[in-house]
């Protein structure tokens, strides 16, 4: 018993070793000035704690009879468009509450956010609503954070926003899946060259995301992975012009291609905004030195130190052998996610870096289809919906995810994904006159078993349109019915009742019906030869 005790505990104390060295070590964290002031939205009015103890917070901007207060800085786009704000002390320690830990069966609205909270008490909400299968973009109402900048974002200049971004956790057994955090999910920036005073009256509340507004610009954006947890996101970006007000929230994304057919409100949480010039975050920032989404080939460096060991990890997990300051990213879909490099540094210290998304273009699968025919005077459908795409070009300019080809040509669609990558396809669509594809069919035949001619068969001139139904009758010269058949591939080998017939003239009717479904026949004679 001892010796097992010893021995349970021994490996107890390995695995125990092994795991905690997997894991992204804990440093001393530093940032930059953000641009953004109140950037963890610590400065707030008060609490509304009304409507059941839901909101434990309030709603950006909106009037105070409905549980409306101030964030010093921040403003939502729209009044009406409700931009929900928590604090953990405006937590009302009820069963419902998002911060209670507690797994309710009555517990159905927000999902629980994860703790320990990234910064101080006080965090945003990130919301979509009525999301639901093929409604369109524009459709989807999108709450949307802004500010206006005491400092522009000037244009050639790269910037870095790092903030963090939590994953409720799931609903409640017994809950619908109404409220709820999505993974993986893709949150934007945005901007524009003025400052407009915030929140806007505007009723439009269902308008898809920013850019379906005048000036608007979306300068980056990234997706996001996660389960009851805060993970660290960083987008960079580049404006191409002076930047005077940000916007941020959900992505230009359609979700709804991957909704069902019941309205969903997917919720997320965000904290601690930084943003600042790419440059002052130099000391925490990993850069991809080649490659990208679109062609693969990353390869990844972490900023350099004098006498520095390096360790790579992804998604917090340690990578085996990875302990250079370049890292080849390995050219697999498996390989997406979060890279972070551990320096330690002299005097045992250490400094983790910003975590850099890797992602990889998915576009390499997507196909029109196959070259298609259709029958006058009906029309072709091209579905070109894909769950990554961001935009849609035809060969006509429209911009829609489907096209309706009603003339014979050459269609081809070139979709944009939310990495930026590109993917053209085309395909060939004849439309025609149905009636005109008559079935070939033989004058003669030689059933004696030499491997040629030896079946007596009907042959589609359209082989590309289909039959709806077909049916092949053959009759000697006394009207006697000797074969039938509704396979157009099993034809008729010259015998009844598996008994040869005699040589000469025999009758066929051959009926069918191309995809029009107009009934067509044709009859004639068929010489039997031996």
């Amino acid at each position: 018993f001892l010796f097992k005790a010893l021995f349970s505990f021994f490996l107890f104390n390995i695995l125990f070793h092994l795991n905690a060295l997997s894991q992204l070590p804990v440093c001393k964290d530093s940032f930059p000035t953000s641009l953004l002031s109140n950037n963890s939205f610590e400065q707030y009015s008060g609490c509304f704690t009304d409507y059941g103890g839901v909101l434990e917070g309030g709603y950006i901007d909106e009037p105070p009879l409905y549980g409306g207060i101030t964030i010093n800085n921040w403003h939502a786009f729209y009044t009406g468009r409700q931009v929900s704000y928590f604090n953990y002390a405006c937590r009302t320690n009820k069963p419902g509450s998002i911060f209670d830990s507690t797994n309710f069966s009555s517990d159905c609205y927000f999902p629980k956010v994860p703790r320990p909270l990234p910064d101080g008490l006080g965090f945003i909400a990130i919301e979509e609503n009525d999301i639901k299968q093929f409604v369109p973009e524009d459709e989807i109402a999108k709450d949307y954070l802004t500010a206006c900048l005491s400092q522009p974002l000037y244009a050639g200049q790269t910037y870095l926003l790092s903030f963090y971004f939590g994953f409720g956790t799931k609903p409640a057994t017994g809950c619908s899946q109404t409220y709820q955090s999505q993974s993986p999910y893709g949150v934007a920036v945005f901007g524009r060259q003025d400052c407009p005073d915030y929140p806007l009256k505007e009723p439009d509340l269902k308008s898809g995301c920013l850019t379906n507004k005048s000036g608007w610009v979306q300068l980056g954006r990234i997706i996001l992975k996660g389960e009851g947890e805060w993970v660290q996101a960083v987008i960079e970006f580049t404006p191409q012009t002076n930047i005077a007000c940000i916007g941020i929230g959900p992505d230009c994304a359609n979700n709804s291609l991957n909704a069902d057919f019941y309205y969903t409100t997917p919720i997320h949480y965000a904290d601690k905004f930084i943003l600042a010039p790419k440059a002052d975050f130099s000391f925490k920032a990993i850069t991809a030195v080649s490659g990208n989404a679109c062609t693969g080939n990353l390869v990844l460096q972490a900023p350099g130190y004098a006498n520095a060991a390096y360790q790579w990890y992804k998604d917090g997990v340690l990578i085996t052998n990875a302990t250079a300051r370049l890292y080849t990213v390995p050219g697999t879909a498996l390989a997406a996610g979060a890279y972070t490099a551990n320096i330690s540094l002299p005097y045992n210290t250490c400094l983790n870096t910003l975590p850099y998304q890797v992602y990889f273009s998915d576009l390499n699968k997507f196909s029109l289809g196959n070259d298609t025919l259709a029958c006058t005077p009906k029309e072709v459908y091209l579905n070109a919906a894909w769950p990554t795409a961001v935009k849609y070009l035809w060969q006509d300019g429209s911009e829609n995810y489907a096209f309706t080809a009603n003339k014979t040509g050459t269609y081809w669609v070139q979709l944009t994904d939310i990495n930026g990558c590109s993917k053209k396809d085309s395909v060939n669509v004849t439309i025609q006159g149905c009636d005109d594809c008559k079935i070939f069919i033989p004058s003669a035949f030689t059933p004696n078993n030499d491997g040629r001619n030896d079946v007596f068969r009907a042959i589609p001139q359209c082989t590309n349109i289909g039959l709806q139904w077909f049916v092949m009758r053959v009759y000697n010269r006394w009207g006697q019915l000797v074969f039938t058949s509704r396979d157009m591939r099993a034809g008729w080998d010259g015998t009844y009742n598996h008994q040869p017939l005699d040589a000469g003239v025999y009758i066929y009717v051959v009926d069918y019906s191309y995809k029009q479904d107009k009934a067509l026949s044709q009859k004639g004679t068929i010489m039997l030869m031996r």
